[in-house]
């Protein structure tokens, strides 16, 4: 059995980290803001289904859109102490 920790919250910061990048690409012109909202849209997707969010552990998330669909092998209260 492989051993595996989830870092809830991954996919929230993840997101936060990519709408950064996409606003310093729109401000010296690399994009538009018309390709940012599409790759935002894509990333939010796969972020959300790739990395573990706090909704995926039953609390309250600061990001809306999550859509709880990342693998969990253990559930929240494994983690706590």
């Amino acid at each position: 059995m492989e051993n595996t920790i989830k870092l809830y919250g991954q996919a929230e910061y993840n997101y936060a980290v990519s709408r950064e990048i996409l606003g310093i690409l729109v401000k010296k012109d690399i994009i538009t803001e018309e390709q940012r909202q599409r790759i935002d849209d894509l990333n939010r997707k796969t972020i959300y289904d790739t990395y573990p969010s706090v909704e995926d552990c039953g609390m309250d998330t600061l990001c809306s859109g999550g859509t709880g669909n990342a693998k969990n092998t253990r559930t929240c209260d494994e983690y706590k102490t």
